[in-house]
């Protein structure tokens, strides 16, 4: 749980009181969403670039909009 909280301080630069009473799923939500963007941003600037996790995340994100 220390990492998860860990994660949510550095995400959203809050103290661990404030992380510990956030709802972990909109937390997920949020955090899967700026990681899509980030892959879209890699994806625009250079492809070449990506990385095995953000190619994956971005072909799954594309494949889900073409359905």
């Amino acid at each position: 749980m220390e990492s998860i909280i860990g994660v949510i301080c550095e995400a959203f630069n809050c103290p661990p009181d404030v992380a510990m009473a956030q709802d972990l799923r909109v937390v997920r939500k949020i955090l899967d969403a700026r990681t899509l963007e980030a892959a879209k941003a890699q994806h625009n600037e250079d492809v070449t670039k990506m990385s095995e996790a953000q190619t994956t995340l971005w072909t799954e994100a594309i494949e889900a909009a073409n359905g």
